[in-house]
């Protein structure tokens, strides 16, 4: 139930949401989003499929692990943002890795209208812009009815199925934080913790990933046959605390486009963070809003 305890439990027939890779198109500018047309749900369990890339985003180099420690996104943000459209994902992507640590807080949404067959996760992770690695940890929000969901915290390493993380209870409204650091050549810590009660998980695994990309995401998960599912009407999610240990980073904003519509516009990056919206939920947009006049902040040039 949105705004009270939330019962973990995995997807009916015992498999979990899975989060997947991206599939996205370079938008030529900020206000030229591109609309890649993801399908809608329409029913059938949510499960892993990574995306292939959409044709026409260039290759990403991998970087030398720079000398200095951890520092805040905007700070190590160098190389300037390039904007880009996705039908699964809306947030921020550093590149050029390889990253060894990730952190950021993020606010865990209300869900504002029913949507049959609708989800949306919020993130932190690695990997998973340019290639089928990724680990991660996040928070599901799954609409069950009207004024129902259901909050899942979880943690994933592909490919692998995704796993609930147990003993932590999140509310609509609360603020969770997640953080990923390489201990050793292989082995991962990953940490998930609600800010509000104190609940926290942790676990140690194996993963053997290029480390080309730190991610702060919003997605529509995937359904069983790959397509992103439509993502659930939100107000905003907001991301702080953003750290990342590795090589400067070159920034890419990406907003996500269903159906010819933004349904999540990140914010320009600030030393506070950055927020991303759904244009046709908040009060940042108009219902029914086209993707030419919907509000979308990705910046260009020098970030």
């Amino acid at each position: 139930m949105t705004g009270g305890p939330s019962r973990s439990r995995l997807w009916p027939g015992g498999i979990g949401l899975r989060v997947t890779g991206l599939a996205l198109v370079l938008a030529s500018s900020a206000l030229a989003l591109c609309a890649a047309g993801a399908a809608t749900a329409s029913g059938g369990a949510l499960v892993a499929a990574p995306l292939t890339p959409a044709a026409g985003r260039g290759n990403v180099d991998n970087g030398e692990l720079a000398s200095t420690s951890a520092g805040s996104l905007d700070q190590v943000a160098q190389g300037g943002t390039q904007p880009a459209t996705s039908t699964n994902w809306s947030g921020y992507v550093a590149m050029n890795g390889p990253y060894r640590a990730v952190t950021g807080t993020f606010t865990v949404p209300t869900i504002t209208r029913y949507i049959a067959g609708s989800s949306i996760s919020e993130w932190v992770g690695i990997d998973g812009y340019d290639n089928r690695s990724l680990i991660q940890a996040g928070v599901n929000e799954i609409p069950e009815g009207q004024g129902q969901s259901v909050i899942e915290p979880w943690w994933e390493v592909l490919p692998f199925s995704q796993k609930l993380a147990p003993g932590v209870m999140v509310r609509a409204g609360q603020t969770v934080t997640v953080t990923l650091h390489q201990q050793s050549d292989h082995e991962w810590s990953i940490s998930l913790v609600d800010d509000n009660n104190g609940d926290s998980f942790s676990t140690d695994q194996d993963y053997a990933g290029l480390l080309s990309s730190a991610d702060w995401v919003v997605e529509a998960n995937a359904q069983d046959n790959g397509t992103p599912t439509t993502l659930a009407p939100f107000r905003q999610v907001s991301f702080s605390k953003l750290e990342v240990a590795g090589a400067p980073a070159r920034l890419t904003c990406v907003a996500m486009v269903q159906n010819g519509r933004t349904v999540g516009a990140p914010s320009a990056l600030t030393s506070r963070g950055f927020t991303v919206v759904d244009p046709l939920s908040s009060p940042y947009g108009g219902p029914g809003e086209p993707v030419s006049t919907a509000t979308s902040t990705c910046p260009t040039g020098d970030a």
